[in-house]
């Protein structure tokens, strides 16, 4: 078994913050993309 140090539970904790910002900014394209047709299609 290995075991994890400090620096490792840093990175691991940066990636996972990495990720959801990541996860938000797509989450965020796909609502303006929704938001965008349906303006289009109520027009």
């Amino acid at each position: 078994m290995q075991t994890l140090t400090q620096g490792d539970l840093q990175t691991i904790t940066g990636m996972q913050k990495n990720l959801t910002i990541a996860n938000s900014f797509e989450t965020n394209n796909v609502v303006n993309n929704i938001n965008k047709m349906v303006k289009l299609i109520s027009v």
